[in-house]
């Protein structure tokens, strides 16, 4: 491997006594942190106590030695294939994040082999750290080496030093963000819940109720062995991480290809993008896309700069391929880019006939990458991109009343995706002014821009530089992509763009401000403005972290019952109804509630907001009742109805008239919550 150390044979006085000292002291606390998540794990929701920040301590470490065996077996791996990684920092985001894909891959077989049991999983992580482990065991040098590079600077002292300690106080406040109770929608609804359903059933399967099995891919892979040592929050600390890799890989381009001042620039403004800090304190994995993405396109510019390391040409094409299993959006991203590859191959072909071939090379190397995550919705769904270019399908517990997959005929299509009529189409004063209109998420209303983009539109003036104008066209193209065919997006499907689009904005940034002022002016300007832009961000993680008690949730003050008592009050009041008011063998229907992760009884989510909508033309006119099916209770989230409807959505599509006959017939209400309604199912008189 590139900047191999030698093992040194030099003895101190006292190394061995201190080295054992520190061996003893994390084992100890290794055991400490081990022995308080079994005491908690067995504790009720309502458990407070300091024992709980060893079971934050547990998960994070657990993240930590995952994300590590990746690294450790991403450099082995890189190293056979002769991919010289010259960077520190580049050999710690390349490695991670083809150490991710190939564990990932294993587990993925794992499950669709009906193998995924605990110590499965854990004896496969054995075998590749037996794999990797002289790399694994280097991992502590090279994360120093990191470092160094990282505090390196050409230029300004004051604005690397800035840059670091951004960089650092980002870590800690994702970090606490993360190893809160996961709460966000999606998450709970199949981001941890399918994971969770995996492990139960030892296999990988398309759950009763929950088609978004089709999103879980490659990055949820690496969810399982968490969640199978108990850790819930292990997930989104791992998805920090990932930020956290996107954050030093920005740097690393930055720094190659321009200056350590836009380098240190880029460190500061990436998380003036407020929904990319936003995204990774939760187990979406928008920000885990991005950094694979980035890395895609960084190891094609760097062919681009130096045509004679070929290897990172198909190291790009591993990456593009791999980033399909991550979210389909990657497929957009290869499209901006694939003008990018083709003038990398017409330029290093010695001839016209040759380009082709490096052409072939390259599809074929994408193809493959992505062929286990294709091949997996394909066994699933029966369709490779589902529900892209194929036929929308029920869920199987309404498959089975039908009898067949297929939408019933008096269904209209609209209603399948009637939560898009929430969202207004895109534009860019909402973007920069009201970004809360253009996604359905409330916290959309916090995902606000990098003001530095407002640079952007001067890029024209740059594009002599090659490097610059590869950097900033596949990343517009991709929002063009998106944006034109489907300009109602959620916003976090931008965010792939963000990383090149800051590192843009600031060297536009620095070299303007050097054509008016002094080095010493320069730097003074882009440290104000850089750390400016981060107000916004500022205010929204002082607002996360104030709404709901993460700091009491870190100290162990606030137990996870009190937490989501606190800032998720609603469905904190849904939660305690259902799972006190159903029988612990009944069976809960949800109607426009797609969150069940917290659900102590056996639920049948609404993830599409479509199961009524699926269920009506069966119970219109029936003298059933849903008998056959063993749902014993159904809960109706009324104010998730007012929400969609307030923002947009059209509630015909929702069919709520035939909905309250069907009550009327069949239901009787056993508790009226703020915003919800529990009603439990009448018995068929026909069967007493």
């Amino acid at each position: 491997m590139p900047h191999e150390e030698q093992p040194t044979h030099s003895v101190q006085p006292h190394g061995g006594r201190s080295n054992h000292l520190h061996l003893l002291l994390a084992g100890a606390l290794v055991i400490g942190c081990t022995l308080a998540y079994f005491y908690v794990v067995g504790q009720p929701p309502s458990y407070a106590g300091p024992l709980l920040v060893l079971d934050h301590v547990y998960s994070t470490v657990l993240a930590i030695v995952l994300l590590g065996i990746c690294a450790g077996v991403g450099r082995r791996l890189l190293y056979l294939a002769k991919c010289d990684l010259d960077r520190p920092l580049d050999e710690i985001t390349f490695s991670t994040v083809v150490g991710t894909v190939v564990v990932s891959v294993s587990i993925l077989i794992c499950g669709l082999f009906a193998l995924l049991w605990t110590p499965v999983i854990l004896t496969v992580l054995l075998i590749w750290i037996l794999f990797a482990r002289k790399q694994i065991i280097d991992l502590p040098k090279l994360v120093t080496r990191g470092v160094r590079q990282l505090g390196s600077s050409g230029g300004n002292r004051a604005l690397a030093l800035t840059g670091i300690v951004i960089f650092t106080l980002a870590a800690a406040v994702l970090i606490i963000q993360a190893v809160a109770p996961p709460s966000d929608w999606d998450s709970l609804m199949y981001h941890l819940q399918i994971p969770r359903h995996f492990l139960q059933e030892g296999r990988i399967y398309v759950p009763q109720d929950n088609l978004h099995v089709a999103y879980v891919g490659l990055v949820h892979m690496l969810y399982l062995p968490l969640l199978a040592l108990g850790s819930s929050t292990g997930p989104v600390v791992l998805s920090v991480l990932m930020a956290l890799l996107l954050g030093l890989a920005v740097f690393s381009l930055a720094s190659r290809f321009f200056s350590t001042t836009t380098a240190s620039v880029s460190l500061i403004t990436l998380w003036a993008t407020t929904g990319i800090l936003l995204v990774a304190i939760t187990p979406r994995v928008d920000v885990s896309l991005a950094l694979f993405l980035f890395l895609a396109q960084y190891a094609l510019l760097i062919v681009l700069s130096e045509p004679s390391r070929r290897s990172y040409f198909f190291l790009a094409a591993f990456l593009l391929g791999s980033a399909v299993g991550v979210k389909y959006s990657a497929l957009a991203y290869a499209l901006a880019l694939a003008p990018l590859v083709l003038w990398i191959a017409y330029k290093s072909a010695n001839n016209l006939r040759e380009s082709p071939k490096p052409l072939v090379l390259f599809g074929a190397l994408v193809a493959v990458a992505a062929m286990p995550w294709i091949a997996k919705n394909f066994l699933l769904l029966g369709a490779p991109l589902y529900p892209f270019f194929s036929d929308s399908i029920m869920p199987p517990w309404l498959a089975s009343l039908y009898g067949s997959n297929a939408i019933p005929a008096g269904v209209d299509p609209a209603a399948l995706g009637a939560v898009a009529g929430a969202r207004m189409p895109f534009n860019l004063i909402d973007l920069f002014v009201a970004p809360g209109r253009l996604t359905v998420e409330q916290e959309g209303a916090f995902y606000h821009m990098n003001l530095l983009y407002l640079l952007l539109p001067l890029s024209l003036l740059f594009f002599r530089n090659k490097v610059f104008a590869w950097l900033v066209l596949p990343a517009v193209g991709y929002l063009f992509i998106i944006l034109v065919p489907f300009p109602a997006t959620n916003l976090r499907y931008l965010i792939p763009a963000f990383a090149p689009l800051t590192i843009a904005a600031a060297y536009i940034a620095d070299r303007s401000s050097k054509r008016f002022l002094s080095a010493g002016g320069t730097a003074l300007l882009l440290t104000s403005v850089a750390v400016l832009s981060l107000f916004p961000s500022a205010k929204a993680m002082r607002t996360w972290l104030l709404k709901s008690d993460v700091l009491g949730s870190l100290t162990g003050a606030t137990s996870q019952q009190v937490y989501l008592e606190t800032g998720y009050n609603l469905h904190y009041q849904v939660l305690q109804a259902a799972n006190s008011l159903v029988p612990s063998d009944g069976k809960l229907l949800l109607l426009y509630e797609g969150r069940g992760f917290y659900f102590e009884r056996e639920v049948i989510q609404d993830n599409a907001l479509s199961n009524w909508t699926l269920l009506a033309p069966m119970m219109s006119g029936s003298e059933t009742c849903l008998d056959t099916t063993g749902i014993t209770h159904v809960l109706v989230n009324d104010l998730a109805v007012r929400y969609y409807v307030r923002r947009g959505m059209d509630p015909r599509l929702l069919r709520l008239d035939s909905l309250s006959q069907f009550a009327r017939r069949c239901l009787t209400v056993i508790h009226r919550g703020q915003g919800f309604t529990l009603l439990r199912l009448n018995p068929d008189p026909r069967l007493e």
